[in-house]
């Protein structure tokens, strides 16, 4: 018997409640997740009322979803072992440029959202 793949592609968001429910029911919990489905008339009944939210493909034969693997990330280390001194300073320096930039920039806010151009200094 063929195989459909479906994938989850718009949000059911602002959509009704047996909507949502016909969705988790295929087996999608999250946007983009893969399931693969017999077909049957069922399945096609539940696809044909949310097909506006899905993409589905005829597949043939023993098929698995895709395993997607998450975006590689980068790990930034305050100090790693046997570092050179100069190596943490220059890590230390670049974080204290950052921090210094997000308090001067949220001092000059709260003068932008009164709308007065004092001179002097805003409390808060």
């Amino acid at each position: 018997m063929a195989k459909l793949r479906i994938t989850y592609r718009k949000s059911s968001i602002g959509f009704s409640k047996d909507q949502k429910a016909t969705v988790r029911s295929l087996g999608l919990r999250k946007l983009n997740s893969v399931v693969i489905q017999e077909d049957t008339p069922a399945v096609r009944g539940m696809i044909f009322k949310v097909k506006h939210l899905l993409h589905v493909e005829e597949v043939d034969g023993d098929v698995q979803p895709e395993q997607r693997s998450a975006a590689p990330t980068t790990v930034v280390r305050a100090k790693e072992p046997g570092a050179s001194a100069g190596q943490s300073s220059q890590l230390s320096s670049a974080t204290s440029t950052t921090s210094t930039t997000r308090q001067a920039s949220s001092a000059s806010e709260p003068a932008a959202q009164v709308g007065t151009a004092s001179s002097e200094p805003v409390r808060e």
